[in-house]
């Protein structure tokens, strides 16, 4: 069976705000088998790092909230077809 895996997947914006839509970041995708997902400040340092799939960052850091901004991200993934995906991109962060 040849499993179509499509795409990974980071939203552009979230807001984690507690109202149950878009409260959490994180790579999406269907064939997701090893990934290591980082979010970074604009000083470069990181300040969300998983290498599980279904983990998301909640906006903190350190347990206190991250002021509204644009973070940057980057995916490593492996899929269960053996691709390889390295993705790098800007998040916005709205209270």
């Amino acid at each position: 069976v040849d499993e179509t895996c499509g795409e990974v997947f980071v939203p552009s914006a979230f807001s984690p705000n507690g109202d149950g839509n878009n409260d959490c970041l994180k790579a999406y995708g269907n064939c997701i088998n090893e990934i290591v997902f980082r979010v970074y400040s604009r000083w470069g340092e990181v300040i969300f790092e998983s290498t599980n799939k279904n983990e998301c960052w909640d906006g903190k850091y350190k347990g206190k909230n991250l002021n509204t901004g644009v973070y940057v991200f980057t995916v490593n993934a492996k899929l269960y077809n053996g691709e390889e995906v390295f993705m790098k991109g800007n998040v916005s962060l709205f209270r």
